[in-house]
């Protein structure tokens, strides 16, 4: 608490640091503003700090190697999903509802239970006559005439996904981490590269 003596009429201004109010099981709170609003000095005055409440949700993350609670409000960036061998991340899910992929913002608003979910991967089978290019310039990695809107996934040699994403230019480009063999996944379309 602060107080201070002011002339008649003299310009009231808080000193101290920004109010704060604990957070409660349900809820987080931020400072709104001084009850009643500050003006002039012209009779003894007692402020009272103003918050605005935020509902808090918990959210529990099944990644499907471990369960983890955490709390949000309003929105709520969906995390990076776990490899797991010989299966293709699809989405997070809330049972049969798609609420988006690794990076996305939803809307909170009541808690969730987010679960990922995988489908089996067919065994890497490379196409004689691929739908899409591929063009390597230094270390980075052009794709040419993927189909809009499709999965795409780096890998190295032994199956790991260095990058993922979907389509969304008929011609996009990646940086290579280092040189070596790739593999390219787009769709079901795979391309082996080799990067100097």
């Amino acid at each position: 608490m602060q107080s201070a003596l002011l002339s008649y009429g003299a310009s009231v201004a808080y000193q101290g640091a920004k109010p704060t109010r604990p957070n409660s099981e349900n809820y987080a709170y931020t400072f709104k503003k001084w009850n009643p609003s500050i003006t002039a000095a012209v009779a003894d005055v007692e402020y009272t700090p103003v918050f605005d409440s935020i509902k808090i949700y918990t959210i529990t993350i099944d990644d499907g190697t471990s369960k983890t609670d955490t709390a949000a409000s309003i929105q709520f960036i969906l995390p990076d999903a776990p490899a797991k061998d010989g299966y293709e991340f699809v989405g997070w899910y809330n049972g049969d509802e798609k609420l988006g992929m690794p990076g996305d913002t939803i809307q909170i608003v009541e808690g969730l239970r987010i679960s990922a979910k995988w489908e089996k991967t067919d065994a890497i089978h490379f196409s004689a006559h691929p739908r899409f290019n591929l063009h390597v310039q230094n270390r980075t990695l052009q794709i040419q005439n993927a189909r809009i809107g499709a999965a795409f996934n780096l890998l190295d040699l032994q199956g790991r996904v260095l990058h993922r994403g979907v389509v969304n230019a008929p011609v996009f480009s990646l940086e290579m981490p280092n040189a070596g063999a790739y593999i390219v996944r787009v769709g079901k379309e795979i391309q082996k590269i080799r990067v100097k």
